[in-house]
C-alpha cells in the first residue's frame, strides 16, 4: 500500500506505505475493495496473511491516512474467529467490502458483515451472520400470501 503525493504530476513521490509480508487482498484484483473516508481522513483495506501455509489474519484493516505521516494503523475487524487456523490456499480472503457510516465500519465478508465503531475496534458493535445458501443453513422464509385471483377468460 502506497501514499503518492501528485501534487506536481510530473514528480510525484512516495510519502508513506504499509507492506503485508504473506497477505493477500481482495483489493489486488479489484479496486472496489479499497475504501476511503474523507471526513475521518481513514482508508480500510481487506486483507489476509498467512504464516507457515496458515491464515494469520482475515479480516478488514482500517488506517489513518495523512500526507505528511503516511499510514498509521487505527484498527482491525477480524473475520478469522469463526474458522480459525484455516489454510490460507485453500479459499479467497473473506473480506469483500467496506462501507463507513458516521462513526462506524461496516466489514462486509462472505460469512458475516460485522459493525465496528471507528473509535473503538476492542470487539464488534453487532455482527451479522450470513448464510451461504448450503444444506446446513436455515430454511428460506416463506411468507403467507394470498392466492392470486383466478383470471377471467
Amino acid at each position: 500500500l502506497e501514499l503518492v503525493d501528485v501534487s506536481d504530476p510530473d514528480a510525484p513521490r512516495a510519502v508513506g506505505g504499509a507492506s503485508f509480508a504473506g497477505g493477500d487482498s481482495e483489493a489486488v484484483t479489484d479496486h472496489l475493495a479499497v475504501t476511503w473516508f474523507a471526513p475521518a481522513s481513514a482508508v480500510a483495506l481487506p486483507l489476509r496473511t498467512c504464516a507457515d501455509g496458515a491464515v494469520g489474519f482475515d479480516g478488514l484493516v482500517v488506517y489513518d491516512v495523512s500526507p505528511d505521516g503516511g499510514f498509521a494503523e487505527r484498527g482491525r475487524v477480524d473475520h478469522v474467529g469463526a474458522e480459525p487456523g484455516g489454510f490460507c490456499e485453500a479459499e479467497p480472503p473473506r473480506v469483500r467490502r467496506s462501507v463507513f457510516v458516521d462513526d462506524a465500519v461496516l466489514s462486509v465478508g462472505v460469512d458475516r458483515v460485522a459493525i465496528v465503531g471507528l473509535d473503538d475496534f476492542s470487539a464488534p458493535r453487532a455482527v451479522i451472520e450470513l448464510w451461504d445458501g448450503g444444506d446446513d443453513g436455515p430454511e428460506p422464509a416463506t411468507p403467507d400470501l394470498p392466492e392470486p385471483a383466478p383470471e377471467d377468460p
